[in-house]
């Protein structure tokens, strides 16, 4: 560390300690150094950044001008909230998604989103995976865990449509690795033959025509979605251990349909040899198979 950053660190930690002491005061000073002063935006951003983690410190960096306040919570530490009110909480996650730091903000609220709207939320997790991409953030097994916290809490909300859910597992699949996890992907994969047809147009490409190479992140899509593809063992129409053939066969359909219009029919070819769906109806769910409904040709390479 140099000597400038040194005395950064003194002084932001001395700033602290004033405003703790003297609060009015010292606020009073920062205010006149700011008109009085030349100095810039990440000095005068430097004296708040040890002060307490509160929606009255946040008002001040706010106070001093758009780009102090910006510079803050560029620099800021992603605590862990504390005794926040769900205005609070809003207020500190749009700041670290506004900035460019949804990933900080994750890591601020995994253990506690109960002050978040589900909307912030998924604009949280929408925003992380651009930073992700950009290489902005080093992904760990404790960032893994504490994505995994939020989306459990996720489904825990009933008045948010799985698909949405889905989305953002999807989004995340790569990053999960073989964890033991319960996705809701595998729900909406056997509820919705159209997201279902999706993945086998993110896996694979289509017959019999040239494609330009794949950037990085389309190898990545195609290769999360054949691992769905492979570990999909949830039989579509099946309930309480039956299933309903009417919905089996619906589904086998449309998926059908929607992969020839792709030009990705041969991905589906199992679907066939599927035994008399229309006359199953009650039959145990053990007396199938997924490869009796439809399977993505899962002997071949994913070919993006």
């Amino acid at each position: 560390m140099s000597k400038t950053d040194n005395l950064a660190v003194f002084a932001s930690v001395l700033s602290a300690e004033a405003e703790r002491h003297i609060p009015d005061a010292w606020r009073a000073q920062i205010k006149s150094w700011k008109t009085a002063k030349s100095w810039t935006d990440e000095q005068f951003a430097n004296l708040i950044l040890n002060w307490a983690d509160t929606s009255s410190t946040w008002a001040f960096a706010a106070s001093l001008g758009k780009e102090i306040n910006r510079s803050y919570w560029q620099r800021k530490r992603a605590w862990a909230p504390r005794g926040l009110s769900a205005e609070e909480s809003e207020i500190a996650a749009r700041n670290y998604i506004a900035v460019g730091r949804a990933t900080a903000a994750i890591r601020a609220f995994a253990l506690d989103v109960s002050g978040l709207s589900s909307d912030t939320l998924f604009n949280m997790l929408d925003s992380a995976i651009a930073e992700i991409n950009a290489a902005k953030e080093q992904v760990n097994n404790q960032f893994v865990f504490e994505l995994e916290q939020i989306l459990n809490a996720l489904q825990q909300r009933s008045d948010i449509p799985i698909i949405e859910i889905a989305r953002r597992e999807y989004a995340y699949l790569p990053l999960f690795g073989y964890h033991d996890r319960q996705l809701t992907l595998h729900k909406v994969m056997s509820e919705d033959p159209e997201f279902y047809a999706s993945l086998i147009n993110d896996g694979f490409k289509p017959e019999n025509e040239e494609v330009p190479e794949p950037a990085d992140s389309q190898k990545a899509k195609a290769k999360a979605a054949y691992r769905l593809l492979t570990e999909f063992y949830v039989l579509p129409g099946a309930h309480d251990g039956t299933v309903e053939a009417d919905l089996l066969f619906s589904w086998v359909t449309t998926v059908r349909s929607i992969a020839e219009k792709n030009n990705r029919l041969s991905f589906t070819k199992n679907a066939e040899s599927t035994p008399d769906v229309k006359t199953t109806a009650g039959r145990r769910c053990d007396s199938f198979s997924r490869r009796s409904t439809i399977s993505a040709v899962h002997s071949k390479n994913p070919t993006r």
